[in-house]
């Protein structure tokens, strides 16, 4: 939520923020029939559907953009421990499979420009990809 700050404001409106999250109950909280509980925002969306006693919390979303930011003179990663394995696991393949994966990620990539009409790479963060 923090990292949401640094990009809260593009031109004069507000588009991210702490103060954009939300809490939403879907349903009537029941102690019998199900209903559902989500808390979300920018790269966060946790839906945790309550039956009873039980709980599931599914599906859910988490990102972080930006995914390095400086916050009270410290350099600060959210998911930086997640990265840093993806880009183990990455490096880890074989030529053909690495092939494989920079083509999917291409795609993805292709795909998130599409959908958002952002010519930026919404795929930033994955520099340490080696081919």
């Amino acid at each position: 939520m923090e990292g949401d700050e640094v990009l809260k404001i593009e031109g004069n409106k507000p588009i991210f923020g702490k103060d954009l999250y939300y809490i939403s109950i879907p349903g009537k909280p029941s102690e019998k029939d199900p209903w559902m509980l989500q808390f979300g925002g920018h790269h966060l969306a946790l839906n945790i559907t309550i039956a009873g006693e039980r709980g599931v919390l599914t599906p859910t979303l988490t990102g972080a953009q930006p995914a390095l930011y400086t916050s009270n003179g410290k350099t600060v990663r959210p998911l930086g421990q997640e990265g840093d394995k993806t880009l183990a696991l990455l490096n880890a393949l074989d030529e053909t499979s690495k092939e494989t994966g920079i083509s999917e990620l291409q795609a993805s990539r292709s795909c998130a420009r599409a959908r958002t009409g952002r010519q930026d790479d919404p795929a930033r963060g994955f520099e340490g990809f080696t081919k």
